[in-house]
């Protein structure tokens, strides 16, 4: 009787998460609503973080660019390797008109 009982609660407390989850994901959301309601209140454009690309630009903070670097991994790969060949090129050429 015993394995029976653990099954039944097994079984129930599995048909329970999913629904509990939801709720979760139901009062996040409102907690979030509310923040973003307290902070325009406060006079204050977003709550958080801002991004890591981000830039003050007087009282509001603006997205910059990546400075050149491409948005693919396999670019920026190249890119990369591609600048290390020119800084050894370079201080190749500034080593020759320092010894010249």
């Amino acid at each position: 009787m015993k394995a029976q009982e653990s099954t039944y609660t097994q079984m129930g407390m599995a048909a329970l998460l999913p629904g509990m989850v939801h709720i979760l994901d139901i009062v996040q959301r409102e907690i979030n609503g509310l923040r973003e309601q307290l902070a325009s209140l406060q006079g204050r454009k977003r709550m958080g973080r801002p991004p890591k690309n981000a830039a003050p630009i007087g009282n509001t903070i603006v997205a910059v660019p990546n400075r050149g670097w491409p948005d693919d991994p396999l670019e920026r790969k190249e890119e990369a390797a591609r600048r290390r060949r020119q800084a050894i090129k370079n201080r190749k050429a500034k080593a020759q008109a320092a010894a010249a």
